[in-house]
Formats: C-alpha cells, structure tokens, sequence
C-alpha cells in the first residue's frame, strides 16, 4: 500500500525512465500494462483539482513538482 501511495502523496517526484520504453500514444501505453508482471502501475496527467464545500482546491492530488531523469542505454554485449 505504500508503494502506491507515493506517486499520489509525493509533493516532489522523480521518475527514472528507460527512454526505450517511451510510446507515442496512451493507446500503446495501456497495452504495454502487464499487471501479472506488475503489482502496481500509474498513469499520471498532473494535478487535479477538486471541489470541496464549495471551494476549489488545484492540485489536490499529485505531485507539485516532477524531474525526469533519462536512464543511460544499456551497452551492447
């Protein structure tokens, strides 16, 4: 439950990303989901905002803050 609680709950978010593994459309994305591989996966699209006794709250739930990091290739062998 923590694990997945921190992509939601984080106020600053770092990804690391395989820059292989980047596909051009959420069509593609959602087949590559493998969840007999897989405990847990996210899709996140930024902020929300939500309305709360009739005020309006941005950003109720994500990270404020995201820094992406590209993983170097692995070498061929």
């Amino acid at each position: 439950m923590a694990g997945n609680a921190l992509s939601l709950l984080s106020q600053h978010l770092i990804v690391l990303l395989d820059p292989e593994q980047i596909v051009a459309d959420m069509h593609e994305a959602y087949r590559r989901v493998r969840l007999d591989k897989a405990a847990y996966g996210c899709f996140m699209m930024g902020p929300s905002a939500t309305d709360i006794e009739a005020a309006l709250f941005d950003g109720a739930q994500g990270a404020r803050s995201l820094n992406l990091f590209f993983l170097a290739p692995t070498p061929a062998v």
